[in-house]
């Protein structure tokens, strides 16, 4: 670390990030649990009529893995 609070990067290391990659992966699984969660509760609440303590348990495990996701693209 500089004396400054400046870090310096090195290109070569920057060459290597992967930092696009686990971004496009968070997305992506994101997606695909936010679409399970939604459908199942559309069936439960719409179809079946029935919606118990497991769907809101899902629904809360699903903001928890949001704000996981959000937190970890923001790098915090």
């Amino acid at each position: 670390m500089a004396s400054n609070g400046t870090t310096a990067t090195d290109p070569a290391v920057d060459a290597q990030s992967q930092v696009g990659t686990v971004y496009a992966v968070t997305i992506a699984f994101s997606i695909v649990s936010l679409t399970a969660v939604c459908l199942r509760l559309y069936t439960r609440a719409c179809i079946v009529k029935l919606v118990g303590a497991d769907d809101v348990t899902i629904v809360v495990a699903e903001v928890f893995a949001l704000l996981t996701a959000i937190g970890a693209a923001m790098g915090r």
